[in-house]
């Protein structure tokens, strides 16, 4: 194996569960947030999907002294003017932070 241990920086089952098919080839075990009970998520305040998937490897990096694997999304609708793209405020609607998928 390349690397011992990876975490891959989310609580969602399904994609924790894509990325370990795909990092099963490289890594000795691979762990999701939930597997390793971490608690507590960073502040995302980066304007770009890569500056918060930085933001977030490096937060669970240290909580768990581990390489991390994160990605982070964004929307751009295109009918949308660029003021108005939520971008990587997503989940952020009306004024709520982090909805949930319900």
């Amino acid at each position: 194996m390349l690397i011992e241990k990876i975490v891959i920086a989310s609580r969602n089952p399904a994609k924790v569960e894509y990325y370990r098919s795909i990092f099963t080839k490289v890594a000795g075990e691979v762990l999701g947030l939930t597997d390793l009970r971490i608690e507590g998520k960073p502040t995302e305040i980066g304007e770009t999907s890569e500056k918060n998937a930085e933001i977030k490897a490096k937060y669970y990096a240290k909580k768990t002294d581990s390489p991390v694997f994160c990605e982070d999304e964004a929307l751009y609708a295109d009918f949308l003017p660029p003021d108005k793209q939520p971008g990587t405020r997503v989940r952020r609607i009306n004024g709520v932070d982090e909805v949930s998928d319900e």
